[in-house]
């Protein structure tokens, strides 16, 4: 019995230290006051997905979801860091909203995982990517590992997705 719990007990801490932290970003300020200088909350969201990537603390990492909330991004992404083995960086959909990546036709790429950088164990689930220039990509990832994308919309732009030189990548 004493073993069973001591099997319980360290199965629960390993639990608690892969579960990572939350953090929002609302362009439109929909769930709160949206700032980059602020924690990246529900109630203070930061307010573009550059910040999601910046060296600005809090940091998101391994095991961490980045929750988008609906509304239009004006920007692109260049994504130099990511995750862990069993522990990814997670950039999804908010609940029942649809976050949109607009390149307005003049940037040449959405979101990119940069060769690079370590922007390995990636998920990016839920997001529309649309308008970028005539010759751009929507989601460009090379040399990486272990990135997923799942349930992405494109359109207005040449090439939708563009794996390249990736080890386990899944576009679902």
């Amino acid at each position: 019995v004493n073993r069973i719990c001591r099997a319980g007990v360290a199965l629960l801490f390993a639990c608690v230290l892969t579960q990572g932290a939350e953090y929002y970003v609302d362009v439109e300020s929909c769930g709160g006051k949206a700032d980059d200088a602020g924690p990246g909350s529900l109630g203070k969201p930061w307010r573009t997905l550059n910040r999601v990537v910046s060296d600005q603390q809090p940091s998101p990492g391994p095991g961490d979801t980045v929750w988008i909330r609906g509304g239009v991004y004006k920007e692109s992404m260049r994504l130099l860091k990511g995750g862990a083995p069993g522990r990814p960086l997670s950039l999804r959909a908010f609940r029942d909203e649809t976050p949109i990546v607009d390149g307005e036709g003049k940037r040449r790429n959405g979101i990119v995982f940069a060769a690079e950088g370590t922007a390995d164990h990636v998920l990016l689930e839920g997001v529309t990517l649309r308008n970028f220039a005539p010759r751009g990509v929507a989601v460009s990832v090379t040399n990486r590992t272990g990135v997923t994308i799942r349930k992405v919309n494109v359109s207005g732009v040449r090439i939708g997705v563009w794996l390249t030189r990736c080890t386990d990548c899944r576009l679902l």
